[in-house]
């Protein structure tokens, strides 16, 4: 019996089928390997993309964050082949001009710095609405301004009202100005420069206070010696109208009186000679001195007046062969003015020269238990007919510029001589030779 057969048709549709899925498969791989395709296409221009154009631009933007924080070090990467190599050497050309534009403002800054700290006098810059924009270290010292204080205004800073009233007045003026004004005690002098165009004002504040000691000197100097010539001279003249009329014992009395002035007015004429020539730079004869024998050889000029007031010298060398570089006549004279003044106020007790070195410098302290001096005086001690005892009635005939010769030989050496007492219980001098 035979095998039913399928029929003709449905072969034909089951072999069109095969073909038809067959046709299907090829299409959907050749699909697959062109979306592949296609894709690996596309990953590789977006690799090329990022790589020409995404990256340079990247590290563009970084480079300009650096700029903004002022990294003058930061450089664009160069060599590439599309148009971002020029927009790269632009950019480098412009960091390095900024480079060196930053260079030189640093050194315009510190050169600025420099002066501004080395100026001795309060300087400050502010602008028209009175907010201050510059100041040296002085004014921030004298006003008390902080950092975080820079930019604020004047009158947050300066609490005296008598500056801010003469800045108000500069400020609004037309032509610098100079004023005078006192804080703390102290004189100072305010000029001002009025910049119109940049609405900038630069004010300084010079300390004025040594300028004004100086002009109370010289008042004083000038009435001192007013003072010191007029005494002997009006007894000089006293006498000598008188002398005609007298006996010989009167005329004698009043001749020794006259004597007496006339060698006191010579003293002071020769000091004052003596001290015009130690300001005018003297020429010293340096020698290599024993210090005993210097101190001995004074002692000597001392012994009968030690011994008339019943006073004690006391000289301590240390080592006793201890030698200095000085020139011996004029200091002692030194010594000499010293020891003056010590007797002329010690009453009771002794004077105490103490000699030694100390960090290479020659050290010579003279202490008397005299009278003292007050504090009030210790600084113008040197100064020219200064005299502490305001009545003038010396106990015997100095001339008042003793102490300032004394301060002109020491300064002349290159050392320098100070003062300290206690009133009532005696006075202390100081010299430091190099």
């Amino acid at each position: 019996m035979k095998k039913p057969s399928l029929h003709p048709f449905l072969i034909n549709i089951l072999s069109l089928g095969v073909f038809s899925a067959a046709i299907i498969s090829y299409l959907e791989i050749h699909y697959l390997l062109r979306s592949a395709l296609l894709m690996t296409l596309i990953h590789l221009l977006a690799f090329i993309l990022h790589r020409k154009i995404v990256k340079p631009i990247r590290e563009l933007t970084q480079v300009a964050d650096l700029m903004t924080k002022w990294d003058s070090k930061a450089r664009m990467p160069t060599g590439q082949n599309w148009e971002i190599s020029r927009l790269a050497e632009f950019s480098n050309l412009m960091l390095e001009r900024m480079r060196l534009s930053i260079e030189r403002y640093r050194e315009n800054r510190d050169e600025l710095q420099l002066i501004l700290s080395s100026i001795e006098d309060a300087l400050w810059v502010q602008d028209t609405s009175g907010k201050i924009e510059l100041s040296n270290p002085v004014f921030k010292r004298l006003f008390l301004l902080h950092e975080e204080e820079q930019n604020a205004y004047c009158w947050e800073v300066i609490r005296e009202p008598g500056i801010l009233r003469i800045i108000q007045e500069i400020s609004t003026g037309q032509t610098p100005r100079i004023s005078e004004v006192s804080l703390e005690n102290v004189q100072y002098l305010i000029s001002a420069s009025v910049n119109k165009e940049a609405g900038k004002v630069i004010f300084i504040m010079q300390n004025i206070d040594d300028i004004k000691a100086a002009e109370r000197m010289k008042k004083d100097f000038i009435m001192n010696v007013a003072h010191e010539l007029r005494t002997p001279l009006t007894a000089i003249h006293g006498f000598a109208e008188v002398l005609s009329d007298e006996t010989d014992i009167m005329r004698m009395r009043y001749l020794n009186i006259i004597k007496s002035h006339t060698e006191r007015l010579i003293n002071m004429v020769s000091d004052l000679e003596d001290l015009t020539k130690l300001e005018r730079a003297p020429k010293l004869d340096i020698q290599d001195v024993n210090l005993t024998t210097f101190i001995q050889n004074i002692h000597s000029l001392y012994e009968t007046r030690l011994a008339e007031h019943k006073l004690n010298l006391d000289i301590h060398i240390n080592p006793p062969n201890l030698r200095a570089s000085f020139d011996p006549y004029r200091m002692e004279q030194v010594m000499i003015n010293l020891l003056d003044n010590a007797l002329r106020y010690t009453k009771q007790g002794g004077i105490i020269i103490n000699l030694h070195k100390e960090n290479g410098q020659l050290i010579i302290e003279i202490s008397d238990t005299g009278s003292g001096i007050e504090e009030k005086h210790l600084s113008r001690v040197f100064e020219r007919f200064y005299t502490v005892d305001q009545s003038r009635a010396r106990s015997r005939s100095g001339t008042g510029l003793g102490l300032a010769i004394a301060k002109h030989i020491v300064q002349s050496h290159g050392g320098n001589i100070s003062v300290t007492s206690t009133h009532g219980k005696g006075t202390t001098f100081l010299i430091k030779l190099p």
